[in-house]
Formats: structure tokens, C-alpha cells, sequence
């Protein structure tokens, strides 16, 4: 069949709104250009930036040889060792040590940094300050206790450089400060006994770099273990900030794919890191870039978004009502369709609207036509089979269970035991008379009470009263009306597989209202079950069974969800050894209630 397309039709009319409204968006084809020119402009700022390290690089190096310089110069000094390990020098020897000692310091690189303070003090407390108006601020002890003496104790042949948050003496404390350190051995040569410490502030620091640094990009200065000793941005000197550890572990990719730019993502948007090896040294400058901040300072970004947003609003705006105007009928075939269960199928919807929504607000009446019959035919049938399923459940008593019940009563004739004999053949002949001759699939709950209590007598009589079954019943429940047999195959199974041979114990049958349902709890402190068994239970695995009736708890929960519905059923908890406890929730009805329980 050839399909027509029609004028009218949804299709034809959204094709002809959206090709009008691409017209419109054409305009905002400049966003391309825009993504196009953020690329280009951040490779270029990048550049720039790398042109910026070769810079921070040269002054670096410089800055490290002069350390260097200095540290070689107190390591080869025969002025330093005596100064701190000639314990036998006289008072004029000690004088003019000193003398030479600090003439040297002034006369090394150390004279070209006003900020620098040298520090050279031994294990045995003795020191030397080169800057005569400042005085240690804490104990020598602590010194040599610090972060900086471990490290260099640790590298001894290595200069370390660390970033520390106060210095030793009163001119740097509470002041950030970066110490570059030495390990020196004198007289024993397997360990370090003296050290030499440059302290600059870390703000003297800064200053070789901060002209190179704005709002959008940040530099770092990273030591020998990858620490940061110097930044313009203060989160960096935090070990455990997120914008730390992100920078950290992207130097380390970059170090391992041994490359010097990459760009990722963090919190703040996309990122590009620069690394270089500082020449000369174990250190590296890093340099981060927010390309898009930079981007939006450089290029009116705000300005392309709303011209853009605009363009978008009047094409959306217009679609949004034309659609709206043409698709009234099929919001109502929606709506209609939506609450379709609240109005059991009986409305229609009328035909209405394009072509397309036409056929299907046609095709919806018809469908809802159908599904009334099949739903009048499906009750009846069901009706029909319930009720056939619960009369075949009613006569389905094992022949076991009365072969037994009969041989208890007649042993108990052979006892002698007149009375007992009577009382559990009145009681089986009543609960024969209730699950056979009673053809109600309804009873009250004081009649569904009363067919436990004689269950539970015959059990006595012929298993002993080991178990004991206690009922507590609120009285106003006695009126209400359940199913048959909704409760006999959980004290049946109570009975058989809670308790094994020889084990005392207790049932207890709890009935209450709970707001408007009626609750029964079924509890024993038997022996529990397994897991797997519990599981198995709430599968509805069958078991074989030479108990009263074949009315398994699969059976129960079925009856209940098949006359109350899904909202209705059983609750299962079970602990090894703790015991068991069945809960059924089931609305509460009175007895003359005429409420049909057909299936919906």
C-alpha cells in the first residue's frame, strides 16, 4: 500500500518548522569559529608561556649555581671545620676563625642576595649566622630536628631544597620560607655532623617568576620529591588540596609519556599543564593554564553566547508554539491513554488533530473497546478457576495425615484414655466438617482460630505437648473475614520442621488490627532455617510433605495476591536458631461484607 504524505500530517509540518528554524540557527554557525579560534589561542598561550619558562629557567639557574657556589664554598672550607669542631682553640684563635669565617661568606655569592640568610651550625649546637641583626627563634635543638636536617641527613650528597611554613630565625618567622640544605661531615666521615642551611623567604622567591603569572595561569616550583617549594597560588602548598594532587599525578603521566604539555580535566574546566626541567638540576617549573578564562578575557565570549542564545530562543519559541498549537489532540490521546487504569478503559478520546493523530485516536478506541471485552471474559474465567482451585485445595487432604490421626485416636482407646480420644475425635470430625463441608472460601477469623486450635490437638495427641500453641487474638478481629485455611500451613510447618524430635518449644498466633489492614504474626523459637532453605521458602520450591493438606505457602501468597492483589502477602524471616516468623497483611472486611474479590 503507498502511504501518502499529507499536508495535515505532524510529520510534513515539523519538517517545514525545523527547516525554517535551521535558517535561523545558520546564524549561530560563528560558535565553530569561536571553538576554533579557543584552540588556536591556546596553543599560542602556551607558547608563550613555554617562551616564559626559558626565562624563569635562566634565572633559576643562576639563582641554583650561586647556591651551589656557596655550598661548595663552606664544603672545602678549612675556616668552617674549625670553626665548628676546634674545641682546643684559645680565645685569639677563636676570634680570628670567626673573623675568617665570615669575611669568606661575605666574599661568596651570598653577598649578591640582601634576603639570604646563611646558616652553618654543627651537631654540638655550635653556629654561624651570616646575618649579624637576626637571632634564632627556636631552640638549636629543634634545628637540627627539622624536616630540612632529616632530608639532607638522608641525601647526604645531595643539596635539597624544601618549603617550609616558618624559618629558625626571628627575621623569617611565621613568614614561608624555601631551605636549601646540605648534610656536612667533619672528623667522622660515615655520618653528617653539620649542616649548612640557605633560607630565602618564599616570597623572595616568587619574585624571579610572579611577572610571568596572572588570573588565568599559575606557576609551581617543584622539589626533588615533587614538592612544591614556590607558587603564586596558595592551594598548591597544600599536600592534600584537590588542585595539588590533580597537578601532581599529571606531572607524573607527563614525566612517564615523557611529554611537556597536556591538557585535562579538573573541577575548574579543562587545564593545560607545562613542565620544564630547570637546567642544571633535579627540579622542574610547572605552569598551569585555565585556557577557557584566559579565552573569555581575550575573545567577548559572553557576547557570543547571548547573541547565540537569542537566535536559539526565537527558533525554539517558534517551534515550541506551532507544535504546541498542532499537537493539542495528541496531549489529550496522551492523557487519556496516562490515567487509562483510573478510568478502567471506558473513555474515549475524540478523533481530532492531523492525519497521524487521527488514525491513532481511532485505533485507541478500538484498542480500548477490545481490551473491555477481554477484561469481562478474563474475570469470568477467573472467577470460575479460583474458585475451582480452592475447592480441589479443600478436598486434598493427605490420606497419610488420617491414616496417623486415626491410629493416635485408636491408641488412645487401647490407653484407655477416654476423654483425650474424644476430645481429638471431636476435634478432627470439626476439622474435617470446616475444610470439606464448608463450601465458603471465606470464614471469620474466630472460625479460622477455632480450626487452628483443633489442628494443633491433634498434633498434641499424637506428637506429645512438647509444643505448646499459644493464641492471641484481639477480639474486635474475631468479626472479620479471611480466606480458609490462610494460616494452617504456616503452623503446620512450624510444627514439622521448626521443631525437630524431642524439642520443646512455642508457637504463638498473634492477630491485630493495623491501621486498615488485619496483621498476622505466626513466631517460633524453633530451630530456624538456613539461608538456602528461607530463600527456597520464598521461591515457593515445593517439598514433599504427609501433613494435613498440600496447601503450600507458594499456594498462601498466590490466594492472596490473587484476591487482594499486589499490595498483599507474606513476609518471611528466619535466623538458624533463633526461630521463625511469618507476617501476612491482609485488608480487614467484615463479615457481612458483600465486596466482590473477583480478580482485577
Amino acid at each position: 500500500m503507498r502511504r501518502e504524505i499529507h499536508a495535515n500530517s505532524l510529520v510534513f509540518k515539523i519538517v517545514i518548522t525545523v527547516t525554517i528554524g535551521l535558517v535561523f540557527l545558520a546564524v549561530s554557525i560563528g560558535a565553530i569559529n569561536m571553538t576554533v579560534s579557543k584552540r588556536v589561542f591556546v596553543d599560542n598561550f602556551a607558547m608563550t608561556q613555554r617562551k616564559a619558562f626559558n626565562q624563569i629557567d635562566y634565572q633559576f639557574y643562576k639563582f641554583f649555581q650561586d647556591v651551589t657556589a656557596i655550598v661548595s664554598t663552606v664544603t672545602r672550607s678549612e675556616n668552617v671545620e674549625k670553626f665548628l669542631m676546634g674545641a682546643d682553640m684559645d680565645d685569639v684563635e677563636t676570634m680570628n676563625n670567626s673573623y675568617l669565617l665570615e669575611r669568606q661568606i661575605r666574599e661568596s655569592k651570598a653577598s649578591n642576595y640582601s634576603q639570604m640568610n646563611v646558616i652553618i651550625m654543627g651537631e654540638n649546637e655550635k653556629s654561624y649566622m651570616n646575618n649579624i641583626a637576626d637571632v634564632f627563634s627556636q631552640p638549636k635543638e629543634d634545628i637540627l630536628r627539622s624536616r630540612a636536617a632529616k632530608s639532607a641527613r638522608e641525601n647526604r650528597n645531595k643539596i635539597i631544597c624544601q618549603y617550609e611554613e616558618t624559618g629558625f630565625t626571628e627575621n623569617t618567622k611565621n613568614t614561608p620560607v624555601v631551605i636549601i640544605a646540605k648534610a656536612l661531615s667533619y672528623e667522622n666521615k660515615g655520618r653528617a655532623n653539620a649542616f649548612i642551611f640557605i633560607v630565602i623567604k618564599e616570597v623572595d622567591l616568587r619574585s624571579m617568576y610572579s611577572h610571568f603569572t596572572s588570573d588565568t595561569s599559575s606557576i609551581a616550583i617543584l622539589n626533588q620529591d615533587n614538592e612544591v617549594v614556590s607558587s603564586d597560588k596558595s592551594v598548591y602548598f597544600d599536600p592534600s588540596a584537590d588542585k595539588t594532587k590533580t597537578m601532581k599525578k599529571s606531572v607524573l603521566n607527563m614525566e612517564d609519556e615523557k611529554v611537556q604539555q597536556k591538557t585535562i580535566k579538573s573541577r575548574d574546566g579543562e587545564e593545560t599543564i607545562l613542565i620544564q626541567q630547570l637546567q642544571s638540576t633535579n627540579y622542574k617549573v610547572v605552569g598551569i593554564i585555565n585556557p577557557e578564562r584566559a579565552f573569555g578575557k581575550a575573545y567577548s565570549t559572553l557576547g557570543i553566547i547571548l547573541i547565540t542564545a537569542a537566535v536559539t530562543a526565537v527558533v525554539v519559541c517558534m517551534i515550541i508554539l506551532f507544535l504546541r498549537q498542532q499537537t493539542k489532540p495528541l496531549s489529550a490521546l496522551v492523557y487519556a491513554m496516562k490515567h487509562s487504569k483510573e478510568t478502567q478503559f471506558e473513555k474515549h478520546v475524540p478523533v481530532e488533530g492531523t492525519y497521524e493523530i487521527q488514525e491513532l485516536s481511532q485505533t485507541y478506541n478500538t484498542m480500548v473497546d477490545e481490551i473491555n471485552r477481554y477484561i469481562d471474559q478474563l474475570i469470568n474465567v477467573e472467577k470460575e478457576k479460583r474458585k475451582a482451585e480452592i475447592h480441589a485445595l479443600q478436598m486434598k487432604i493427605n490420606p497419610h495425615y488420617i491414616y496417623n490421626t486415626l491410629a493416635t485416636v485408636k491408641w488412645l482407646i487401647w490407653q484407655q484414655n477416654v476423654e483425650k480420644s474424644t476430645q481429638v475425635i471431636d476435634a478432627f470430625i470439626m476439622l474435617l466438617r470446616n475444610v470439606i463441608s464448608n463450601s465458603d472460601e471465606f470464614v471469620t477469623v474466630e472460625q479460622e482460630i477455632d480450626n487452628l486450635k483443633n489442628y494443633a490437638l491433634i498434633n498434641q495427641a499424637r506428637y506429645g505437648e512438647d509444643i505448646q500453641v499459644v493464641f492471641f487474638v484481639i477480639p474486635q478481629c474475631n468479626a472479620y473475614k479471611v480466606p480458609k485455611l490462610i494460616l494452617q500451613p504456616f503452623v503446620e510447618n512450624a510444627f514439622f520442621h521448626g521443631f525437630p524430635q524431642g524439642m520443646k518449644g512455642e508457637i504463638r498466633i498473634f492477630v491485630r488490627e493495623e491501621n486498615e489492614n488485619l496483621r498476622f504474626e505466626i513466631t517460633d523459637n524453633g530451630i530456624g532455617m538456613t539461608q538456602e532453605r528461607l530463600n527456597a521458602l520464598r521461591r515457593h520450591e515445593k517439598t514433599k510433605s504427609e501433613h494435613f493438606t498440600g496447601i503450600g505457602i507458594g499456594n498462601v501468597e498466590d490466594r492472596i495476591k490473587l484476591i487482594y492483589g499486589m499490595d498483599y502477602g507474606i513476609l518471611l524471616e528466619s535466623e538458624e536458631g533463633k526461630g521463625t516468623k511469618v507476617v501476612l497483611l491482609l485488608p480487614r472486611e467484615e463479615k457481612d461484607d458483600e465486596k466482590d474479590h473477583s480478580c482485577v
